[in-house]
């Protein structure tokens, strides 16, 4: 593989881990809380709700900025999630780590299937394509 496609894979990557990681931080500012903190029952299903969505979106991102790999930028996006996430337990004191949790057991792995879904969504249109 030439250097320019890994180079796309990886800024496609980047994109979407800042994309996915600005999402959070927003919330997180609006709500006026802090991620590590204590919150409301409502506020967590709230932004795990979020979370998940935006790892779509950052999954579905990743895969428009590099249309010709299948999943290897999301992986990649989903790895970066889980490392910090895994980081961030082991660097708080705190008890409190359901938004950590929540980005290792479903954010992750929809930032992979955001990535899937745009690839679908390509074949579908290039099978419609062909078939016409």
């Amino acid at each position: 593989m030439s250097p320019r496609p890994v180079l796309r894979e990886v800024t496609a990557g980047l994109a979407g881990f800042i994309l996915f990681m600005a999402a959070s931080a927003v919330l997180f500012h609006i709500a006026g809380y802090d991620p590590y903190s204590e919150v409301s029952r409502s506020f967590q299903i709230t932004s795990i709700g979020y979370g998940v969505v935006f790892a779509l979106i950052s999954g579905y991102v990743t895969a428009l900025l590099s249309p010709r790999s299948r999943v290897r930028p999301a992986l990649m996006v989903a790895l970066l999630i889980a490392v910090v996430a895994i980081l961030s337990m082991l660097a708080s004191d705190e008890v409190e780590a359901w938004s950590q949790l929540a980005a290792l057991i479903l954010m992750a792995p929809a930032v992979v299937f955001g990535s899937i879904l745009r690839h679908r969504q390509t074949d579908a249109r290039t099978e419609r394509k062909h078939g016409e």
